[in-house]
């Protein structure tokens, strides 16, 4: 948000604050400001919206953030895609096979690679699968936080196929 939204944002905080009888106070304002900052208006006023209708209690900045995880792809989403990749691919593309999502690359590997997924026993595919989203939900939690305060945690690392790759070991440890 743009500091000249912050006469809209300061209203529709007062009135979630009626509406769930916790009105914010200046300091409450800042914080929510603060957390905030990197959301436009329109998605603030939309998630505002969605948390005002579905909350029980005043929402924090996390339930903010929430909700803009909720469309991120969820690590079953990411397995099945991962699944069908090794479907399509030749036994001689599974080392270098690059998708379009590092982080699945980078989960695949942590895991043993495509060619561990090709060759996973329908038994094991379960425990396979568990190992598949412990990475991937560890390396996008990783990623947020690098994205979020580089200058804190540095910079992103999964900003392509490459680089995914070259960061595997920083990433995550088996």
């Amino acid at each position: 948000m743009q500091q000249d939204d912050f006469a809209r944002f300061r209203d529709l905080m007062a009135g979630m604050g009626r509406v769930f009888n916790a009105i914010p106070d200046a300091v409450v304002l800042d914080v929510y400001w603060l957390a905030l900052r990197d959301w436009t208006l329109s998605e603030f006023e939309m998630a505002a919206g969605h948390l005002i209708a579905h909350a029980q209690f005043m929402p924090k900045p996390a339930d903010f953030t929430a909700l803009r995880k909720a469309g991120e792809t969820t690590a079953g989403e990411a397995f099945q895609q991962a699944r069908q990749i090794v479907r399509r691919l030749n036994p001689r593309e599974f080392a270098s096979h690059q998708s379009d999502d590092p982080r699945i690359d980078a989960a695949v590997r942590a895991c043993g690679g495509y060619e561990a997924l090709a060759m996973c026993e329908t038994d094991n595919i379960g425990f396979f699968e568990n190992r598949f989203r412990e990475h991937y939900e560890s390396i996008g939690d990783a990623e947020a936080v690098r994205e979020s305060v580089p200058q804190i945690a540095g910079a992103p690392r999964l900003s392509g196929p490459q680089s995914a790759a070259a960061h595997l070991p920083q990433l995550v440890r088996s």
